[in-house]
């Protein structure tokens, strides 16, 4: 008699939860709808920038992911003490700056403590590696990328080019930003790609800036940002090891041979005297370059004389801010989430409360009767609820 009590209630149990429940599931699906309109309308606020913002469902799937994996966090810390001794003395000054962080971003930290061990497995020093590390989170955040990516992109950038200070890390991360809102091209696609460059451009003393401004540029005309970084670095490195039609045409223009080309000049200005001398000479730029593949980038950055590149530099450079921005629209989207997730919260304990002093019948319908509060704060929050 006992079991099918409980099996009654349990039947009664279901049967009045689940109008609620599906009203919840209903507008949740009206949630994920809203959530892509305000994504596009931030999106046009910051002026044509191409990545997307965060939604608002992914940023509590990272709040759950902090609550859950502590357990995580300690496993990927303890990888980091395996890189050295530096690492390892500072294992607790990590694991306070990953938490803080974490909390700002909306980050796991298992997930930043992850990022942080390929930081110094890229080679950057255990003192430097968190100033990066943060750098790589503000980009990831404000450009809806993969943490993975702008750790690999900005380490790599970081060692080539020697940076040093928190100041240099954030101004490679605002250039970084900045690309892919004047190219075609997206956070992650120029950091998985700007390891071709980075060494070449550092060799030859052309700046963070420059490198970036100029893939940038050449995405717009590309397939695609591998192909784009293929065609800039051979264009580069023609100039370094110029065949024999181009030593000519240097000599004949004035452009130093080797590093030096890049002294003096910006990218466009070199390309354009190179472009202008190899028509008057009728040679193809594929025979003068010595590789068909340099042709793309050469052609484009010494477009209109140079005219072309010097715009988007000016452009690369004032949109450096725009990073910081970004990420501030960001947070204040995460800590309105978290609000909303703590009133969900709210509403959920208060029914279940009162379910433990009124009995599970009258709870149940309780429940039901509020309902609609609960499918606010569910919309608004992003939840879904499963029976």
């Amino acid at each position: 008699m006992a079991s099918q009590t409980r099996l009654d209630i349990k039947l009664r149990a279901q049967n009045l939860t689940r109008p609620a429940f599906t009203a919840i599931n209903r507008s949740l699906n009206a949630t994920r709808r809203g959530i892509a309109r305000l994504q596009q309308s931030l999106t046009g606020m910051l002026g044509g920038a191409k990545g997307q913002l965060i939604g608002l469902a992914g940023a509590y799937a990272a709040f759950e992911t902090v609550v859950r994996g502590p357990a995580e966090f300690n496993a990927e810390l303890a990888k980091v003490g395996t890189l050295g001794s530096e690492a390892r003395d500072r294992l607790s000054e990590f694991r306070d700056e990953i938490q803080g962080l974490s909390v700002d971003a909306g980050i796991a930290p298992e997930a930043l403590a992850d990022g942080l061990f390929n930081v110094i497995s890229a080679g950057t020093d255990a003192s430097k590696a968190m100033d990066v590390l943060t750098e790589a989170t503000k980009l990831a955040v404000a450009g809806s990328a993969d943490l993975t990516s702008t750790v690999s992109g900005l380490s790599v950038v970081a060692n080539a080019f020697e940076v040093e200070g928190a100041q240099g890390f954030k101004s490679l991360a605002e250039n970084l930003f900045a690309a892919q809102v004047i190219g075609k091209t997206t956070i992650e696609d120029l950091s998985n790609n700007i390891g071709k460059l980075a060494s070449t451009f550092a060799d030859s003393s052309i700046s963070v800036t420059e490198m970036f401004t100029a893939l940038a540029d050449i995405t717009t005309v590309s397939s695609n940002t591998e192909e784009a970084a293929t065609s800039l670095r051979s264009a580069i490195t023609a100039i370094l090891k110029p065949s024999d039609d181009l030593a000519k045409i240097m000599e004949k223009v004035g452009i130093p041979m080797g590093a030096a080309a890049f002294q003096g000049r910006n990218l466009g200005e070199i390309f354009s005297l190179i472009s202008a001398e190899a028509e008057r000479m009728n040679i193809p730029m594929a025979k003068v370059l010595g590789n068909v593949r340099a042709v793309t980038a050469a052609v484009t950055l010494g477009a209109r004389g140079g005219q072309r590149y010097a715009e988007a530099l000016e452009k690369q450079k004032g949109l450096l801010s725009e990073l910081d921005s970004s990420y501030e629209l960001q947070q204040a989207q995460l800590k309105n989430l978290f609000s909303a997730v703590v009133n969900l919260g709210k509403v959920l304990a208060e029914n279940f409360s009162r379910g433990a002093l009124i009995g599970l019948d009258g709870f149940l319908k309780d429940v039901i009767k509020d309902a609609k509060e609960m499918t606010i704060q569910a919309r608004i929050a992003g939840l879904e609820f499963r029976r």
